[in-house]
């Protein structure tokens, strides 16, 4: 009878332990809603910048002091329009002085071209050698060689004093002024005169 009771009892206290603990259960409460479809924009915002099919930086081609200043910012130009001037008369110089040098070598030339023409004779008379001949010719291609040269230089300072007048290249609008009257520019400079753009905005 002892030994019944003993397993008994333990069986009866897991029982009432068990009823006691799912009483104490309290089920989770969830909320719940339906999503409905609708249309959303979604905007994004990013930096940038807007440039036309067509946005040249204007430069000048020689060094200078701008003279005249042709355009306003914001305006409309036409291409082979002048939109800048620069002095000159520096330019008028190099020209005349390339043009007194030309003239020089252009007499040397025609010297040494004279004095080929009277020993061509001379030397078919076997009065001078054929050495002194070759001699003046080679004086006469030297001569031409520096006739070149000097045509040269020359051709050089007029396509300079053209590029004096700085144009436009495209039809376009002016962007902001970057250099002013008076102001000194170089084919080096990092900042340009201008830009021409056919941007609107």
């Amino acid at each position: 009878m002892k030994f019944k009771l003993f397993f008994f009892l333990p069986i009866l206290f897991y029982s009432c332990n068990l009823k006691e603990t799912k009483s104490d259960y309290q089920p989770e409460s969830f909320t719940f809603f339906v999503a409905q479809k609708s249309n959303v924009s979604v905007y994004e915002e990013y930096p940038s910048t807007i440039e036309g099919q067509i946005d040249l930086e204007i430069r000048a081609s020689v060094e200078g002091y701008i003279m005249n200043v042709l355009i306003n910012e914001g305006q409309f130009v036409k291409a082979g329009q002048v939109l800048f001037e620069i002095d000159p008369r520096p330019f008028n110089e190099n020209i005349k002085n390339a043009s007194a040098n030309l003239s020089v070598a252009e007499s040397k030339r025609q010297q040494a071209q004279l004095e080929v023409d009277q020993l061509v004779p001379l030397v078919r008379d076997r009065v001078v050698s054929e050495i002194e001949l070759k001699s003046a010719q080679i004086k006469l291609r030297t001569a031409d060689k520096i006739v070149n040269q000097a045509q040269s230089f020359l051709d050089a300072a007029i396509l300079d004093k053209i590029y004096t007048k700085i144009v436009a290249p495209v039809d376009g609008y002016v962007g902001r002024l970057l250099k002013k009257k008076g102001s000194l520019v170089t084919q080096s400079d990092l900042i340009p005169l201008t830009h021409l753009s056919d941007n609107t905005l």
